[in-house]
Order: C-alpha cells, then structure tokens, then sequence
C-alpha cells in the first residue's frame, strides 16, 4: 500500500514554484516561500471552502486577499489542493466580474 503523503508536508521545489518562463520576480516571490507559509496559506484555503462552500477564485481571493496579498499566490496553492485531490471542479461555472465563466471549485466529497 503507498502511503499518501499529508498535505501539509511542503517541501518546496528547490528551484521555487515559479515556472521557467516566469518572470525573475515570480522567481523571488517563490524563493520566499518556505514550507510553513505554504502550509498556512493550504489551511486557510481549505479553512475558507469548509466555512463557505464550493466557490470561485474570484470569490476565494476576495475573501483570503486581505491575509495573503496576491492572487496568483491563492490561486496557486488552490491549484495545488487540486491536484493533491482536496478541491475538485464542481461542473458549475460562474461569471466574473469580467463576464467570463469560471469554475466553481469544491472540497472533494462536498455536495452542493
């Protein structure tokens, strides 16, 4: 059996989290963050889809933005809870501000 590893036990890339064509200053902002600012960002993440319900990331960065500038950091680490298989795409869409349709995240085994 694999052990699945817990969320919370970020180890960051050693090259940061930014991608190769980001620029220099995504760079800086990923070497700055360690394993533990991740991990606070991850719990409040999923601390605001528990307290909230299924939502967007328009709508999760308006909410978390005051404690965590940044939303591409947010949306980030949401994407990181996706791909470890805590937030799901929940087939519903909402418009933006902009009036383009976004996905409606949820926790995994939520119902609307």
């Amino acid at each position: 059996m694999i052990e699945q590893a817990s969320l919370f036990d970020v180890t960051p890339a050693p090259h940061g989290a930014a991608r190769r064509t980001d620029p220099e200053t995504s760079h800086e902002a990923a070497r700055a963050m360690t394993g533990e600012k991740l991990s606070a960002i991850k719990h409040d993440i999923l601390d605001c889809f528990m307290a909230r319900g299924p939502m967007t990331d328009e709508e999760l960065c308006d909410i978390l933005m005051e404690a965590h500038p940044g939303d591409s950091t947010l949306r980030k680490r949401r994407g990181e809870l996706r791909d470890a298989g805590y937030i799901i795409d929940s087939a519903q869409r909402k418009l933006n501000r902009g009036g383009h349709k976004m996905v409606v995240w949820m926790l995994k085994g939520e119902t609307e």
